[in-house]
């Protein structure tokens, strides 16, 4: 699944939501990554996870299944981290896109 957000106005959506084997980024715009989504970290960026399962809207079992083992493959990773505003997952920026 690939993360777009679009950094100049603070929009985020999922495309291929449905492959929960991998998760990366594309960064557009020249702002930075608007609070509510995370925060960045060098190569990365940290998503609320609480945000990436809304965006997804899981309504089917099997799909929300794939998405906790998804989670709980990231725990294994340590690619999960809390913070003061919910538990957050690691996510590769995989291109930026200037605008």
């Amino acid at each position: 699944m690939r993360l777009i957000i679009d950094t100049d106005t603070g929009l985020a959506t999922v495309d291929g939501h449905a492959d929960f084997k991998r998760l990366d980024a594309v960064l557009i715009g020249q702002h930075d990554l608007p609070e509510y989504l995370g925060k960045p970290d060098a190569a990365n960026i940290w998503i609320y996870t609480s945000l990436l399962e809304n965006l997804l809207d899981l309504r089917e079992e099997h799909d929300r299944s794939a998405f906790l083992g998804m989670l709980e493959y990231a725990r294994s990773k340590q690619w999960l981290q809390d913070s003061e505003n919910g538990e957050q997952v690691r996510v590769h920026v995989s291109k930026r896109i200037s605008t």
